[in-house]
């Protein structure tokens, strides 16, 4: 089955999947929004690169049950939404994919209830417990797949493993704007975490395990996945200040306003003046860049050589896995798939 076919089939068991959560709970106003803004933000665009992966992965090693794997791989989107409907409120970000984040639209929602005070904690509120509903339903798909008990509970225990690796991520995303000085190697872990982890490596061990491979060697063989992740994340920050903004579906230079660390930054700290140093300074915590300020900025990166050597390090680990999908004592076409997901990376436009 081509990607593009994967991508339709795990769109028809999203949808099949939130038409029973309708049903489920059309009696109850409240969870019925719950069901509506989680539907949203998991419906609105997205690649569905982890449950074609996951999916990739268990073809690879079983030719049994597949239906029920592409079934099964929505658990991955449904980890996706709660992450970003978390990760919107602590960025405080208004829009994800060119619609209201879901703390934003609850904020509208509560607007039109009347209610007058306190609109914004509310919503974050509400959006919270969104995102944690969004994770059990995620829990629910993977234990309640029709899969042999004991795959299950170490294809679980392999999720709970990667929440952790995220969560670790997130800590170190925030908190490293405060360390005087950062290490490029601090980044890349920081990158590891909370992209590579849960896009790439561990969507391929979760499918190789309910496949019937030993945790271990599920592990061993994910090991063309780190480097991607990474790559894909350096490739964000790069889109994040130079695409434009319909196509990443947010504001540009959201990591700036941010003050997050990124390759782009570290790479600039070590080459620009004091001036231009300031100047990225002051964009931290604005709503609102200008024009001419992300121009300014874009200009400071570029001269810097931030830009050319973060591209550089893209193409070095893009390249690293790509070697290794060819090392792998996997099936032909198995290789062609993951090779395929390779290329649609190397085409991403940075």
């Amino acid at each position: 089955m081509e990607i593009k076919q994967l991508k339709e089939k795990i769109e028809l068991y999203l949808e099949i999947f939130f038409q029973e959560k309708e049903k489920e709970f059309r009696g109850s106003e409240f969870f019925k929004e719950a069901v509506k803004k989680i539907k949203e933000i998991t419906l609105t665009g997205g690649k569905r690169i982890r449950p074609i992966i996951f999916f990739l992965s268990f073809s690879t090693f079983s030719s049994k049950k597949k239906e029920e794997a592409l079934k099964t791989s929505i658990f991955l989107e449904l980890i996706h939404s709660y992450l970003l409907i978390h990760d919107d409120i602590i960025d405080n970000d208004t829009l994800r994919r060119n619609k209201p984040t879901t703390w934003y639209s609850y904020e509208q929602y509560l607007k039109k209830m009347g209610l007058k005070k306190n609109q914004e904690k509310m919503a974050k509120d509400l959006a919270i417990i969104a995102g944690d509903l969004a994770c059990s339903w995620a829990y629910q798909i993977l234990s309640q797949s029709k899969f042999a008990e004991e795959l299950k509970i170490k294809g679980l225990a392999k999720l709970n493993e990667m929440l952790a690796k995220v969560i670790e991520g997130q800590f170190l995303d925030i908190l490293l704007p405060l360390k005087k000085k950062i290490k490029k190697s601090q980044i890349l872990r920081a990158y590891l975490l909370k992209t590579a982890s849960y896009t790439f490596q561990y969507p391929f061990q979760i499918g190789a395990i309910l496949a019937g491979l030993s945790p271990q060697k599920a592990e061993e063989l994910s090991s063309f996945a780190l480097p991607l992740g990474i790559a894909f994340q350096i490739q964000d920050d790069i889109l994040g200040l130079w695409a434009k903004e319909k196509e990443i579906g947010k504001p540009l230079a959201t990591d700036l306003r941010e003050g997050k660390r990124t390759l782009l930054w570290y790479f600039a700290s070590q080459k620009i003046k004091e001036r231009d140093k300031n100047f990225l300074q002051t964009l931290i915590g604005k709503k609102r860049l200008r024009k001419e300020e992300i121009e300014r900025a874009r200009e400071i990166f570029s001269s810097s050589l931030a830009l050319a050597k973060s591209k550089k390090l893209s193409q070095q680990l893009i390249n690293q896995s790509e070697e290794k999908i060819f090392s792998l004592k996997i099936k032909k076409e198995a290789k062609e798939n993951l090779i395929g997901l390779v290329n649609f990376l190397k085409k991403r436009n940075v």
